[in-house]
């Protein structure tokens, strides 16, 4: 009991130290806590958006695929069908919607789309003002985009289907929780809806079919029993396999975020760890001659030790519940962050979960108890006779066991780099991965003797440049180099990241601009707004028939399994190919005839395929089929897939073909023609123009906005980092009272003890800097070699963010000295001189 309450007396007695302290477990665990937040919510959204996407409906049935739309008279046929409760025909399209002066409402870029309104008890649509469109021009209206359009019930809007405009009235709002949440969606009356969406009142685009039927196993019965009783060209799914389909891509963004959280959380952990491990060394060695005077009045060695684990448990312990309500603003954040970059992310509402907070206060606990096990240990070792001392200092342990451990680690990290980049394949990026974190780990370990010469080096010129501050500011850095090196570490890991992950966006970018330039024989590309959507035939006509065009070339694409192994395949015109994407057919034929396809090298390499080699293939349809290896082509990263089929092939096995790449070659790609293409797409809607600049910055503008979210979540670490500075400097300069008192005593000023610290501060932050950027792009440089199959094949180091990382050293630098500088040139010179 006596020793608890000399941990509560030392903690109310250091209180700045407990507070700088708290602060770096606060902002570990609010990354912690904030990740496991964010990552919770994303995962129940997506089961919600499952669960609550109409709940009623057993099955759908829908068109053959590329086959006309239904026939209104076949709902009652599929109702007759045993099981079969109630048949709904469903009618949507894209459309814009339009105030009455013909201005666009809502966010600009929005996708904007009609359906058809049914009023079900259990549809993911709930009425909540007004009420359901009647016959006639009447529409209801998602009620966050009313809120955002200035839209009220009783107002006009215009519904832009083609070319043709309606005039409607909003008669009623609703919400939306299912999977379309957050679209912006119109719903008229059913008939009005197939009238002005599919031309008429008689076409069904599909039909949703409600019955007696729960389980998934219940929903394929009664699909099956649709499909043999009802005549006609149509397929029945189970409404929970089409709302599987529909998040699934969502499933995995939310699988891909988790991960890239919680290794950032990792990443924060370990900074703030070196920050929590310097901080109590700090503590313990300027307490020294305390814990010597605990061993001379009777404390036992396992006393003194409690006392310190007893102080580090309730830093942690304050730290983590701070941290936990910092994590739950930070999981907001993080969903604004994500949305802003672009990212697929289902809506999400962060909520606190036992989970969450079990996690944050077990690792805030648990790792800064761990970070003062060693302090602690020193502690304990204090002999009761240096209470007797001037000075209770401890001596310097020797850096020899230190030096042998990092060697060893680093040298581990070295040969699991050089694994990844000698063996290739599939688990090459984990190797240069997991042997990127062992470097990292291996350097920091021996920086402290790195620490003495780099950091001399950097502050050679301060003697001459700032007098007798500057001279003192070196030696301080250059005595304790532990003390340094560990200061500086947590900044090298944050600068480090940042340099490896600009130098690996950077060169992404350049690889594909290099293959753009190498690659791309066509003028221009043409893109499906939605990957899942073709490029409508009319839009390939009007291109083909516009004056310059020289060449039109559709790239259709599907996915299937060749020998077992799931990939994506391509059709185009052989001869096409070659003319747009530089199609280079290195062995065999480039025109692949029926049931024959081409195969790129890397595919034919690990396959170990060559010309006349038999694959068998299973389409999206479950139809298997033996083809032949034609040819062999070189990586060509525009194709975008390592797998060619010949166009009769494409047509025959697959069912549902999916044109949303075309490219186009002109006799001269002039302004002119830039605009009458853009012109078509324009008026088509869902298709975008690029020529090669604009493709260029397309992808720029891709790569920026998923590293500029890579940058917002490094940036906490490069925080904990720079108020690890700041926090090793405030106690080095208590540590120092004596000194600085004396220097103040025989005529040194304010300013110069101020400049002094400064200059301590930047000499550290820079040597951080510039070992992480040494280490971050070394690394960068690694993976850029094993990602050369993935097309990065182009190392570009991108000085400029080095020379902003060095100059952001700097400031860091100089921020974290802010307060330690201030409050040194603040000691009393009487009491400090008088102090031991």
């Amino acid at each position: 009991m006596i020793m608890v309450k000399l941990a509560l007396r030392s903690l109310r007695a250091h209180l700045v130290r407990l507070l700088l302290t708290v602060l770096s477990v606060v902002l570990a665990v609010a990354f912690t806590t904030g990740t496991l937040i964010i990552t919770d919510a994303m995962d129940r959204s997506v089961d919600d958006l499952f669960a609550n996407s109409d709940r009623d409906i057993a099955v759908v049935v829908r068109p053959e695929s590329g086959g006309p739309a239904l026939d209104l008279a076949l709902a009652d046929e599929i109702a007759d069908v045993p099981g079969v409760t109630r048949v709904l025909p469903m009618a949507g399209g894209e459309v814009e919607l339009l105030d009455s002066g013909g201005d666009p409402l809502g966010p600009e870029g929005t996708p904007q789309a009609a359906a058809a309104w049914h009023d079900r008890p259990d549809s993911q649509y709930r009425l909540v003002e007004g009420e359901p469109p009647g016959t006639g021009f009447e529409a209801v209206v998602e009620s966050g985009f009313a809120e955002e359009a200035g839209l009220s019930v009783g107002d006009g809007l215009v519904l832009r289907a083609g070319d043709e405009d309606t005039d409607l009235t909003v008669v009623g709002l609703y919400e939306n929780s299912g999977l379309t949440a957050g679209s912006t969606v119109a719903a008229l009356d059913a008939e009005t809806a197939r009238e002005l969406l599919l031309g008429s009142a008689d076409a069904v685009q599909e039909f949703y079919v409600a019955g007696d039927a729960a389980t998934t196993g219940e929903q394929e019965s009664l699909a099956a029993r649709i499909e043999a009783d009802v005549a006609g060209d149509h397929t029945a799914t189970a409404m929970d396999q089409v709302r599987e389909d529909a998040v699934g891509g969502l499933r995995d963004s939310v699988a891909f975020l988790g991960v890239l959280l919680v290794a950032f959380a990792a990443i924060a952990l370990f900074v703030g760890a070196f920050l929590i491990v310097n901080t109590f060394s700090m503590l313990v060695a300027q307490r020294s001659r305390e814990f010597a005077l605990l061993r001379a009045v009777g404390a036992g060695r396992g006393q003194v030790g409690a006392v310190v684990l007893a102080e580090a448990f309730g830093t942690g312990l304050v730290g983590s519940v701070v941290g936990i309500g910092g994590g739950i603003g930070l999981a907001h954040l993080i969903v604004d962050s994500l949305s802003l970059s672009g990212m697929e992310v289902p809506p999400v509402e962060p909520t606190v979960t036992p989970l969450s907070v079990v996690a944050g206060c077990a690792l805030g606990i648990v790792v800064t108890t761990l970070a003062a096990y060693g302090p602690q240990r020193r502690a304990a070792k204090v002999p009761p006779v240096a209470a007797l001392r001037d000075s209770a200092t401890p001596g310097r342990r020797s850096l020899r066991p230190r030096a042998i451990a990092g060697g060893a680690v680093l040298a581990v990290g070295a040969a699991a780099v050089g694994y990844g980049l000698l063996a290739g394949g599939s688990g090459a990026v984990a190797a240069v991965g997991g042997g990127a974190a062992l470097a990292f780990t291996g350097v920091a370990m021996l920086s402290p003797f790195l620490s003495v010469p780099v950091v001399s080096v950097l502050s050679g010129a301060f003697p001459a440049l700032f007098g007798a501050p500057g001279r003192l500011a070196r030696n301080n850095s250059v005595r304790d180099p532990r003390r340094t090196a560990s200061t500086a570490m947590a900044l090298m890991v944050g600068l480090g990241l940042v340099a490896a992950i600009g130098t690996i966006s950077q060169s992404a970018m350049a690889s594909v601009e290099d293959q753009v330039d190498r690659l791309m024989g066509a003028d221009y590309v043409l893109r499906s707004s939605d990957s899942a959507e073709s490029v409508p035939d009319a839009v390939l006509d009007d291109v083909a028939a516009e004056s310059g065009v020289s060449r039109v070339v559709p790239v259709s694409t599907a996915r299937a399994e060749f020998n077992g192994t799931p990939a994506a395949l391509v059709s185009a015109e052989a001869d096409g190919l070659a003319e747009t994407v530089n199609l280079e057919v290195v062995e065999g034929t480039a025109d692949p005839g029926r049931d024959e396809l081409l195969v790129n090298s890397s595919v034919a390499e690990e396959r170990g395929w060559g010309v006349g080699s038999r694959v068998t293939a299973v389409f999206a349809d479950g139809s298997e089929q033996d083809l032949t290896v034609a040819g062999v082509y070189a990586d060509n990263n525009l194709l975008g897939a390592g797998y060619l089929l010949g166009a009769r092939t494409y047509e025959e096995y697959v069912d549902e073909p999916l044109t949303n790449l075309v490219y186009v070659t002109a006799d001269a790609a002039d302004q002119r023609l830039t605009e009458a293409l853009t012109g078509i797409a324009d008026d088509a809607g869902g298709v975008s123009v690029m020529d090669r600049a604009a493709l260029k910055e397309d992808n720029r503008e891709l790569f920026n906005s998923r590293a500029g979210l890579v940058y917002g979540l490094l940036a906490l670490s490069i925080l904990i980092a720079a108020l690890g500075i700041a926090n090793t400097l405030t106690l080095s300069t208590w540590e120092r009272t004596r000194e600085i008192g004396l220097l103040r005593a025989v005529g040194m000023f304010r300013s110069q003890v101020q400049r002094m610290v400064r200059l301590e501060s930047v000499v550290i932050s820079v040597f951080g800097a510039l070992l992480g950027i040494v280490v971050g792009v070394s690394l960068a440089a690694a993976l850029q070699t094993v990602l050369t199959d993935l097309g990065v094949t182009v190392l570009a180091v991108p000085f400029d963010l080095l020379a902003v990382l060095l100059g952001l050293s700097v400031v860091l630098g100089v921020a974290a000295a802010l307060w330690p500088a201030w409050r040194a040139s603040r000691v009393d010179i009487l009491r400090a001189i008088a102090t031991h």
